[in-house]
């Protein structure tokens, strides 16, 4: 499989137990979950310790918003989290996966109260762009 962000290949695929396989990129440590095992994984104890790249370098990445699936190569869809609206990650539309960027989906599981700081402010930068 082929990195969507930096189009590096392959991904490595990373188990979590006998149920999830995820796809990690050997360049910029962005994960694909397939289909919806980011969201059970999320409620997975240590489920997050998958994501080991650098949030800075996940956060360069998360600009690129103009990708495609690396299943059906069609365009993904940007979404937000609606617990932590800061969050920004990509999704299939067919269903087939999610792209996190590096340190995006460790994250989307931990909240603490910074992200209701920074949920607060995303949703705020978001209104005054539209």
């Amino acid at each position: 499989m082929k990195c969507p962000k930096c189009h590096t290949e392959p991904m490595d695929k990373v188990n979590y137990g006998r149920e999830y396989t995820v796809y990690r990129c050997n360049n910029c440590y962005g994960l694909w979950f397939p289909a919806d095992s980011y969201k059970k994984l999320r409620e997975e104890w240590m489920g997050h310790f998958m994501d080991i790249g650098d949030p800075r370098i996940g956060k360069q990445y998360n600009q690129k918003t103009d990708i495609l699936s690396p299943v059906t190569g069609k365009p993904m869809q940007v979404v937000y989290d609606q617990k932590q609206p800061h969050i920004q990650y990509e999704i299939d539309v067919d269903g087939h996966g999610a792209f996190f960027d590096a340190g995006e989906y460790r994250d989307y599981v931990e909240e603490t109260l910074s992200d209701f700081f920074k949920s607060f402010f995303a949703v705020a930068a978001r209104k005054l762009t539209r």
